[in-house]
């Protein structure tokens, strides 16, 4: 019993310190690119603002499609 508990325990150990010589030794700054934080907003914004753009008009077209095949469907 204490055999299997103390292999389970070792391989337990094991997968967590090979998950730290995953972990970057250096510093990840100059990877990471510096902008700020009003650009990063702005970006953020904008990038939402065509999402929404984008989204407006797909309901646009499905609503004119769906109000399309009603007055076919009244003919």
């Amino acid at each position: 019993m204490m055999n299997k508990l103390t292999h389970r325990l070792n391989d337990f150990l094991s997968g967590f310190g090979q998950a730290f010589s995953l972990w970057p030794t250096e510093s990840l700054d100059r990877y990471l690119v510096q902008e700020s934080p009003e650009s990063r907003i702005y970006e953020h914004f904008t990038r939402v603002g065509e999402h929404m753009e984008s989204a407006m008009q797909k309901v646009m077209q499905e609503q004119s499609l769906i109000e399309k095949n009603a007055m076919d469907q009244c003919r």
